[in-house]
Formats: C-alpha cells, structure tokens, sequence
C-alpha cells in the first residue's frame, strides 16, 4: 500500500499565480451561450388595412426594442458573473479548497 499526502488551501492562501489558475478554471467551467434568433415573417395571402399594418409594425419594433433591453440585461450579468470579482465571490463562499498550483481539490 503507498500513502500520499497532499497539502490543501483555500483560495486566500495560495500564490497569485495559482489564484489566477483557479479563476480560469473555474471560469472555464461555466456553461457556454449559443446565438438564437427569432425571425417574423410575413403572411403573404393576408389583407390588412394601413391602420391594422401600422399597429403590426408597432409591436414589431416594441418586441424588438424589449428583446435587445432583455439582452443588454443578460450580457451586463454575464459579464459580471465571469469577472474575476464574481468568481472570487463564488470560490470563497463555497469555500473551495486547491492544491498548491491552484487546481480545484476534489475530495
């Protein structure tokens, strides 16, 4: 039988070098974003008056306009959730531990 001893840190205790190892990893270790789109298009056999026509084209900018502030939101919190600062949050309130070089330790 071989015994082996290895040494564990919290993130506060290991060398900026390793600090930054952490981060990475653990930022790496997120779930990745796809690009969807959603596309309106026309019925082409459907009569509607100008006032009906303006109405539609009304909602279409306004959904439009809500759909870019949904996304401006997300993008600001997906920002903010990879920063550095978030991730520091998230690894000391977990309270990982690491090895000496900054790897995760999994017990």
């Amino acid at each position: 039988m071989e015994t082996k001893t290895i040494n564990i840190y919290q993130f506060n205790e290991l060398s900026e070098e390793a600090k930054q190892v952490a981060i990475d990893n653990e930022r790496n270790s997120y779930y990745q974003i796809y690009k969807d789109s959603i596309e309106i298009e026309p019925i082409s056999n459907l009569y509607v008056t100008d006032l009906e026509q303006q109405k539609i084209d009304n909602a279409i900018g306004k959904f439009g306009d809500h759909c870019e502030d949904i996304l401006l939101r997300i993008k600001e919190s997906i920002d903010y959730r990879f920063s550095d600062e978030s991730i520091i949050e998230d690894i000391e309130v977990n309270e990982y531990k690491f090895t000496i070089d900054g790897e995760i330790f999994n017990f």
